[in-house]
């Protein structure tokens, strides 16, 4: 499998940067960073950069796309335990699991979805199920791209326009669920998520805890 490694920044960690080049992979891999934010929305932003990895990705000889955002950090086995799991599983998107950033700090692994597609109901809301989860491979709706493999049939029919609603992940999802298409979340595949709003540290999902995450101070 050919993969085109795809991260758009806006601030980059250097957390995030040793982690997306201490993957294991023995196949082709290309690596892509963009830093070119032209809108004053962040929306717009996001779906342009999407849109350049995705023109990039189907542009050249990719198999898959592997998209890392630029406040995550990835284990070193990442991308080789989703590529296993997207073959596997005869997965379209392969999802790693982390928590959001914000707010409750809730999995980024989604169990049902709306009439139109979109992801709703974290499997934290359902604290057994997420445990029960742990070091397995379940099926979701969603969301996220902050450790995603992407088939590349299926990221050439995500369609992502500018002035869009949905941001790239909502979309994706969206498009997922609408068309059959198989997402898995592999909770082997556990990523931290650099928190900048309240404190500096990185939250990590974590089953032992009550509220099901971890937070890693940092200075």
């Amino acid at each position: 499998m050919r993969v085109l490694c795809f991260c758009p920044t806006h601030d980059l960690f250097g957390l995030t940067l040793q982690s997306i080049f201490q993957l294991a992979w023995d196949e082709p891999i290309e690596f892509t960073f963009t830093r070119d934010n032209p809108f004053g929305g962040r929306q717009e932003n996001v779906i342009y950069n999407y849109r350049r990895g995705q023109a990039i990705a189907l542009g050249g000889d990719f198999d898959a796309m592997l998209t890392v955002e630029s406040d995550m950090v990835v284990p070193a086995e990442a991308l080789a335990r989703m590529a296993a799991t997207m073959a596997e599983y005869d997965a379209g998107v392969v999802y790693g699991l982390y928590c959001w950033r914000t707010g409750r700090y809730a999995w980024a692994a989604y169990l049902e979805q709306t009439d139109d597609g979109s992801p709703q109901c974290s499997i934290t809301d359902r604290p057994e199920e997420a445990r029960a989860a742990w070091g397995n491979v379940r099926e979701v709706t969603g969301w996220g791209l902050g450790c995603t493999l992407i088939r590349r049939d299926v990221l050439a029919g995500v369609a992502w326009e500018l002035g869009d609603d949905y941001y790239p992940d909502h979309r994706l999802a969206c498009h997922c669920n609408l068309n059959g298409i198989r997402q898995v979340c592999d909770f082997r595949v556990v990523c931290g998520h650099i928190v900048r709003e309240q404190m500096p540290g990185i939250v990590w999902p974590d089953p032992e805890r009550e509220a099901l995450y971890r937070m890693e101070l940092r200075e």
